[in-house]
């Protein structure tokens, strides 16, 4: 849109027509050479960055939901622990570094 607005002679009437693109144009131009951009990526560069990002994403969500699983598992075994060797209940809003009364018995 801005080519043709440059291509019309920076016309006032183009201009009236298509100011919110043109604003745009000129908002992104200012910020990308505030930035020290000379020429701005391709679009197909963008989207083959665009794919490897997303893999590693998707690598990083899978490894998050496997920790996410064995960390489960490891609170419901301490819990079931706890129980067994009748621990009470640490209240959730103690330090989790102070000390609780059952630390101090010899079982």
């Amino acid at each position: 849109m801005y080519v043709q607005y440059r291509n019309a002679g920076y016309s006032k009437a183009f201009k009236g027509t298509h100011e919110a693109d043109i604003l745009l144009h000129q908002a992104a131009k200012k910020h990308f050479d505030s930035l020290g951009m000379k020429k701005l990526p391709t679009v197909a560069s963008l989207r083959a960055e665009y794919a490897v990002q997303l893999e590693e994403k998707k690598k990083a969500y899978r490894e998050y939901q496997q920790a996410r699983t064995e960390m489960r598992e490891l609170l419901m075994e301490k819990a079931n622990t706890d129980r067994l060797l009748n621990i009470p209940d640490r209240p959730k809003d103690r330090e989790p570094d102070a000390p609780t009364l059952w630390h101090t018995h010899i079982f």
